[in-house]
């Protein structure tokens, strides 16, 4: 039997010197997707493909009728 696949977020952090990850929602089945990064320096940098963004936090949808926004919460959030 197959495991239920979920979205799931990368946090934002510092992956280098003057280069960061924002907040990002991945689907379940993520290979090959991207990832917007933010280099705040005036010099290149390059990653390497196999760069760790960050620890992948499972997050489930809720989205409210009275309001037009949809909010992912982590499953720490839930419990």
């Amino acid at each position: 039997m197959r495991k239920k696949v979920t979205d799931q977020m990368i946090d934002s952090r510092r992956l280098g010197p003057g280069v960061y990850v924002g907040r990002t929602i991945l689907p379940g089945a993520h290979l090959n997707l991207a990832v917007r990064l933010v280099n705040t320096t005036n010099r290149e940098q390059k990653l390497s493909s196999d760069t760790f963004l960050g620890p992948l936090l499972s997050v489930e949808k809720a989205s409210s009728q009275s309001e037009d926004r949809t909010v992912f919460l982590t499953k720490e959030e839930t419990e």
